[in-house]
């Protein structure tokens, strides 16, 4: 994309079809597909396996459905055509955070599986994203758009009061926090080596930091029981152990399987043994 001074913003695309979700194993064998192919911009695998959350496509603008695993029958989660983006579920299985554009900016919404709503969390007049859940449910990470820089990590605590701090600011580009399993680690890309490549920070807040990828490196995601971390380089996902103890203990990082026909990193989604990555 191009902007030029007088605010006029020029960008190619993505050419517009169908895409598929598809369940993959370690090796990148494709093992059947969920629901039918339809225009799905955005998907995220619920950590319980049941459901993939999409954002489907519409003259309108589209708006967010639910796809049952078990089944592939769609059902419908949002209800005012918008540009939404950047699903991604609760730990329990129960809620759904989004980005909804409210008034020219990109807005965290929150939304559980019973109806309950609240549009925005937090509103703000800089544009922000969800990328992940605390296991508890009460805080949010968020990817939120800066003067200062490209973008910086920030947490959201929810609730009747919700609060907004910052979590990794930095003079780069940080974005696509990971909560571990337990809690303690947020894994992220940064662009602090002039590529992107991924890092995992102690959480809350500590002073260590550890650079994952050596590669370049997007997109990072835990397995369920923390021991693994995956991440895309490319059209190739990668694997990371991660051991146990007071200080992350990460391996080298080894190849898994490609995603042929892609030339960019897709955004890893899901928690269950088998990541889900965005649909081809």
């Amino acid at each position: 994309m191009s902007a030029s001074e007088n605010g006029t913003l020029a960008f190619l695309p993505e050419p517009e079809g169908e895409t598929r979700l598809v369940w993959v194993d370690a090796k990148g064998r494709e093992d059947g597909d969920v629901g039918e192919a339809a225009g799905y911009d955005d998907a995220a695998l619920s950590p319980d396996g049941k459901h993939v959350v999409v954002v489907r496509r519409a003259p309108d603008g589209g708006d967010i459905w639910l796809v049952d695993t078990a089944d592939g029958r769609l059902s419908r989660f949002t209800f005012k055509p918008g540009l939404y983006a950047f699903p991604c579920w609760s730990r329990d299985s129960k809620q759904i955070a989004f980005a909804l554009q409210i008034d020219g900016v990109g807005q965290v919404c929150t939304k559980s599986l019973d109806g309950g709503e609240r549009i925005p969390a937090l509103k703000s007049d800089t544009w922000q994203l969800p990328t992940d859940f605390l296991p508890d449910g009460t805080t949010l990470l968020t990817f939120v758009q800066t003067p200062s820089a490209g973008g910086d990590l920030y947490t959201l605590t929810l609730g009747p009061q919700p609060a907004r701090a910052p979590f990794v600011a930095t003079p780069f580009d940080e974005s696509t926090g990971s909560f571990s399993p337990d809690g303690r680690w947020v894994a992220y890309q940064s662009s602090a080596s002039m590529r992107n490549e991924v890092y995992v920070r102690r959480y809350p807040r500590g002073p260590e930091q550890w650079q994952i990828s050596n590669a370049g490196g997007e997109s990072p995601l835990w397995s369920p029981d923390g021991k693994e971390l995956f991440y895309a380089t490319g059209d190739t996902i990668m694997r990371v152990p991660i051991g146990g103890g007071a200080s992350l203990d990460a391996g080298a990082p080894t190849p898994l399987f490609r995603i042929p026909g892609r030339h960019v990193a897709p955004r890893l989604s899901g928690s269950v043994p088998r990541p889900v990555c965005r649909g081809r």
